[in-house]
């Protein structure tokens, strides 16, 4: 019986004297917030991976058609240009409030085909990276 208490009793001596320190690493770990994540959306992304595959191609908006959304002049079309609808076409600040956004979601206001026409709608990715990149501003790079 003597060697079956020895064991025991120094396995919780050993629990007991070690609890403070994992209870108080434990409480650490997971009551820190991990920090915030920012994520920039740049110009040069949306032209390369929105405009140049879904919207810049030969007999849509690769010149023919208003606004001209190819690399080098997209830009300039778009960002504070007004669309034939009495909206600009990106209004910087404010995803909701620009046409080109409203016309890629079906949005309120919205005049005619969803962009692109003909074709399957953005995907969800595609869609988001647009609207934070007008969300943040609109930034040029």
């Amino acid at each position: 019986m003597k060697s079956l208490l020895m064991p025991i009793f120094a396995a919780a001596f050993a629990l007991t004297a070690c609890s403070d320190r994992i209870t108080t690493s434990t409480e650490m770990v997971f009551d820190q917030e991990p920090p915030p994540v920012e994520e920039v959306v740049a110009f040069s992304f949306v032209q390369e991976n929105v405009l140049d595959i879904s919207c810049a191609l030969s007999g849509c908006h690769a010149g023919a058609e208003f606004p001209d959304l190819s690399a080098g002049r997209s830009y300039a079309s778009i960002v504070g240009e007004l669309s034939s609808q009495g909206l600009k076409l990106v209004e910087p600040g404010d995803p909701d409030n620009s046409y080109l956004f409203i016309k890629i979601t079906g949005g309120a206001g919205m005049s005619g085909q969803l962009m692109p026409y003909g074709g399957a709608r953005l995907p969800d990715a595609s869609i988001d990276a647009v609207r934070k990149w007008i969300a943040d501003g609109a930034l040029n790079d």
